[in-house]
């Protein structure tokens, strides 16, 4: 074996061997009371005039519920206005181990997008198998999976990546097709062929090229999103579509969440259910749709 691929290998192997200390996890219901002063010290914090009425807020919320996620929130965004970047993961992945989180999907975004020693990426490694686990939310629990199959693949542990991101999508197979021409956003108020109606083998011109549905790539990133500029050519100022299928066995109702840093429209069963042409916050918070589905195969 060549040196190269020995240590290739060998930094692989290290970076999978993920056995750091995580956080307990904490399901602790505090008071009403306790909630209550916490969201006026919160709120005091967020108004704060000066450095010091901000640390003091921060040390009134520690000492009130020193394992809440609320007050180790506050402990990192007073970290981070001190350029202490690494006090400040450090709060965020005790936020993170608080099942009684108000915001945990925010939490684990900012975790998500922070850089961070080798030793708390262990920790967070570990804490997002674990809320993939118990979170009592399976929402919560389906965004730790996703993200533990993401930093997983980063790492270089590329099959145990998948096996996660195949849990994510069980019996899911989608297709895309792209790129069509969205010069100056004008694709978003067009109605392209994808939206007349679901023909899987047909083809359709394109941006530049003929384009027909093929199924999506298993490309980084893993997980349940789609990157579509990194399987579209060209990827700026163009329309692409993905579409699956799912099976109910039952009727009820169903909660389609869509996550889109662009406009972004959704359809079930050819009936448009959303069309957001603004996006504000990057992306982070996932648009929300409420349906009552009948049994059967929908897409």
């Amino acid at each position: 074996m060549p040196l190269r691929a020995l240590i290739l290998g060998l930094l692989t192997l290290a970076a999978c061997a993920h056995t750091s200390q995580t956080p307990t996890l904490r399901s602790e219901a505090w008071p009403t009371a306790v909630r209550i002063e916490l969201e006026e010290i919160e709120d005091e914090v967020l108004r704060a005039e000066s450095p010091e009425d901000v640390r003091q807020g921060v040390a009134k919320a520690l000492a009130l519920a020193p394992t809440s996620a609320q007050a180790h929130d506050l402990a990192a965004r007073l970290a981070r206005l001190d350029a202490d970047l690494e006090g400040e993961i450090e709060h965020l992945l005790l936020a993170a181990a608080d099942l009684e989180a108000p915001d945990p999907l925010d939490i684990l975004y900012r975790l998500q997008r922070s850089s961070m020693t080798q030793a708390q990426r262990g920790v967070w490694i570990g804490l997002l198998a674990r809320l993939a686990l118990v979170h009592p939310s399976p929402v919560v629990r389906a965004r730790a999976l996703a993200d533990q199959a993401a930093a997983l693949w980063l790492d270089g542990c590329w099959e145990k990546a998948k096996t996660l991101a195949e849990r994510l999508r069980p019996g899911f197979e989608w297709r895309v097709i792209g790129a069509f021409d969205n010069d100056q956003g004008k694709g978003f108020d067009e109605v392209l062929p994808p939206e007349t109606g679901l023909a899987l083998d047909d083809a359709y011109d394109g941006a530049l090229l003929e384009v027909r549905w093929r199924k999506r790539p298993v490309e980084p990133p893993v997980g349940p999103a789609i990157d579509f500029g990194s399987i579209m050519s060209p990827a700026r100022w163009v329309v692409a579509y993905a579409v699956t299928s799912f099976e109910v066995a039952e009727s009820g109702p169903l909660e389609l969440r869509v996550r889109s840093p662009v406009a972004v429209k959704a359809w079930v069963d050819g009936v448009q259910v959303l069309s957001e042409r603004t996006v504000t916050g990057g992306g982070r918070d996932p648009f929300v749709v409420r349906l009552e589905i009948a049994p059967g195969r929908h897409r």
